[in-house]
């Protein structure tokens, strides 16, 4: 079987993965789908035996189906390397698990191409992902409130809104990526701002729940509060850059004003040993600053 004749290209993105990857492996494997479909991992140069079990379960499997596992020679960084994986799909249509994180149901990919073979309006499909730990324990029966369990329209995936990567597939519609994703932290929101320039996305209720893994050892799990605010800041100020950059006025300044946003609603105050004075004279020229920032863009 070539490239070509591949409908489905499921892809992962793996770092560290040792302990959860076969997880990971087995819920693609156990698929019941009628569509042909290559899996492919991109190992970011672990520095654990991930690859040894990689390749245990590829000599366990039949020799019609093959992992194209690819190991990094150096470590590029989360998004390079997810980019990486994105270029390598070959498929119609793109589906995504990281090495950490798993699906549920063997029926996933069928039900979500079947809908996507119908519905050529819709540039994706998703559904609901549940949160578990390191031993696969369910800690939250839904990541996201039941109000994002909806369908997306391309407006709201244009701004950013962002679907779990575990559950959503897409039409391979990108054909290229711009230089400002290399630099965003946060791949999956970029990644739907692209999508949103080729359809809404659909919400698959019947679908069961892929399972997001929270653990000590995860990229976005151990962030503080704090780096995860600088991740946003950082996404939305890239994204402004891209759209500044073709000429969409539209979108690069409702990212502008999310980071003016955000300016608003942080704490000036992450760190301890600030005295009540201290306080009061950060904050009144803390606002003072914002203000002037805000003034001078509304009247430029």
């Amino acid at each position: 079987m070539t490239n070509k004749d591949f409908t489905v290209s499921v892809c992962s993105i793996t770092y560290g993965h040792e302990a959860f990857i076969g997880k990971m492996i087995e819920g693609v494997l156990n698929q019941e789908c009628e569509y042909p479909f290559e899996f492919i991992i991109l190992d970011d140069n672990s520095p654990d035996q991930t690859e040894l079990v990689v390749e245990n379960i590829q000599n366990r499997i039949p020799n019609d189906f093959r992992i194209r596992y690819i190991k990094n020679d150096v470590n590029l960084g989360v998004i390079p390397n997810f980019i990486k994986a994105l270029k390598q799909c070959k498929g119609k249509y793109i589906l995504f698990c990281e090495g950490d994180d798993f699906w549920n149901d063997k029926k996933k990919i069928q039900k979500q191409v079947d809908f996507l073979e119908k519905e050529v309006g819709y540039v994706g499909c998703y559904h609901n992902v549940c949160v578990v730990d390191a031993h696969n324990h369910i800690l939250k029966a839904s990541k996201s409130s039941k109000l994002y369990n909806r369908d997306i329209s391309q407006e709201e995936l244009k701004k950013g809104f962002t679907i779990s990567l575990s559950s959503i597939c897409f039409r391979n519609v990108i054909t290229e990526f711009p230089e400002e994703f290399n630099k965003t932290n946060l791949g999956d929101k970029f990644l739907c701002s692209l999508l949103g320039h080729h359809g809404p996305v659909k919400f698959l209720k019947e679908i069961e729940p892929s399972a997001y893994r929270f653990h000590s050892g995860g990229v976005w799990s151990e962030k503080s509060a704090l780096d995860k605010e600088k991740a946003y800041v950082n996404s939305h100020y890239w994204m402004w850059q891209y759209y500044q950059r073709i000429g969409n006025k539209d979108l690069s300044d409702y990212f502008f004003k999310l980071i003016l946003k955000k300016g608003y609603l942080s704490s000036p105050f992450n760190k301890r040993g600030y005295t009540v004075m201290d306080k009061l004279e950060y904050l009144s020229l803390w606002l003072l600053r914002r203000t002037f920032r805000v003034l001078r863009y509304i009247f430029r």
